[in-house]
């Protein structure tokens, strides 16, 4: 039944498409519109039959509940855990993070922030850390939610070191308001912040619960999305993000009973030891280990990336071997620096946490002759620009003849002289 109606849908697109087509093609006609217009018109009307595909009507027919998803799943599937610790006398709410003070903290690769967290069953513990000067932010929303309802929280500190954060609500794709404004309360309990060689760190203890109708309610044992964006100089709030994750980061606040995994270790090297040259193959070795025994993780996905300042490209994956090693071979091009830095990443497990490292090698930038035509793709965008304006003018001119008929106060068009 779904099948024959996503059917029907598409014949009535298809149907409407053309039946506008047709009333333009003919009001062309009388009118003398030069051929390739129509053609470009007709072009884009059956393109945009495409953006109107039922294929998302059989996507959310086929859901998975949150309840069918068991606990080591809901761990394992996750970017980043908060563990639960019943005393947080290691914890300093600071704006400084020291070597183990959170149980967890992961690297959301397409921003470049590291976030920290854990939990008391009652608060969440939180640190952040930025690779710029300008505000921070994060929002908080059930899994795929988007900006619109998720609590904002938004961060900078000044050359001072003078600290701000705001308790936020999520408006869409518009600005995040405070809580305030809307009728709720300031939730941010304790927070801190500090600014060194262009990286903000900010820590902050908020409430999982606060009973703000304008904060996101989060309990143990649940799991929810986190969206970071940041400014890379301006600490104005109201100055747009010029840098915002593009993933969803999960993240899962465990049990009491759920032990904090042991440690991994992971290292990496490349076949090119000192020089790696554009254009040219060469293979990432990664290597994963138990870090208290020394022994090798064997079936363990690795994810390989290229180190940005404001954010990091993925290069792709490999899975551990009996020896604990991952493998990929790939090449870098239009790459000018004289060194480049690579990131590998270990995901975790129920029995082993996340690992990241990272290691930089000497970079041969060779330019091609193909560097040398940089009016190629200039043209190109030329010419695309002009094919993409000949629908939107007959569009125009078919509106303007259209308007200059119901304009006409006999409601009829004038015939030619003889």
């Amino acid at each position: 039944m779904l099948i024959l109606i996503c059917c029907l849908k598409i014949i009535f697109l298809i149907k409407y498409k053309i039946r506008i087509f047709w009333n333009l093609f003919c009001m062309s006609l009388k009118k003398g519109f030069p051929g390739y217009i129509l053609i470009g018109l007709s072009l884009f009307l059956m393109l945009s039959i495409m953006n109107s595909s039922p294929i998302q009507v059989l996507a959310d027919n086929n859901e998975i509940s949150q309840n069918d998803i068991s606990l080591e799943e809901e761990i394992i599937s996750s970017e980043i855990i908060a563990y639960y610790r019943s005393s947080q006398e290691n914890l300093s709410i600071d704006g400084i993070i020291n070597e183990n003070e959170y149980l967890d903290n992961r690297l959301e690769p397409s921003t470049g922030i590291n976030i920290f967290l854990e939990h008391n069953v009652t608060h969440l513990f939180i640190a952040l850390e930025s690779p710029a000067r300008g505000w921070v932010a994060i929002g908080i929303n059930t899994p795929n939610g988007g900006m619109f309802g998720a609590n904002f929280i938004m961060a900078s500190v000044d050359e001072d070191n003078n600290t701000i954060v705001l308790d936020m609500y999520g408006e869409g794709h518009k600005a995040p308001l405070l809580d305030t404004i809307k009728g709720g309360t300031n939730d941010i309990l304790v927070f801190n912040g500090s600014q060194v060689n262009g990286v903000t760190i900010i820590e902050f203890i908020m409430p999982l619960n606060s009973s703000d109708n304008f904060d996101f309610p989060l309990a143990v044992n649940q799991s929810a999305d986190i969206y970071f964006a940041y400014n890379i100089f301006s600490d104005d709030f109201e100055e747009q993000h010029n840098i915002n994750s593009d993933l969803d980061f999960k993240f899962f606040i465990a049990p009491e009973f759920v032990k904090v995994p042991e440690a991994s270790n992971l290292a990496i090297t490349t076949t090119s030891s000192t020089v790696i040259t554009s254009d040219e193959n060469f293979t990432l070795t990664a290597k994963l280990l138990e870090q208290e025994s020394g022994n090798p993780l064997s079936n363990a996905s690795i994810d390989y990336y290229l180190k940005g300042t404001y954010g990091n490209f993925f290069l792709g994956s490999g899975e551990t071997d009996s020896n604990g090693e991952a493998i990929l071979t790939t090449s870098i091009s239009n790459y000018q620096l004289e060194e480049i830095t690579f990131l590998t990443k270990y995901k975790g497990s129920l029995n082993f946490r996340v690992s990241t490292t990272e290691a930089t090698f000497s970079f041969n930038y060779i330019e091609s002759e193909e560097n040398f035509v940089d009016w190629v793709p200039t043209f190109i965008g030329i010419i695309a620009v002009i094919i993409l304006s000949i629908p939107w003018i007959g569009y125009s001119l078919a509106f303007y003849y259209f308007t200059k008929v119901i304009r006409n106060k006999d409601g009829e068009i004038e015939p030619k002289e003889s």
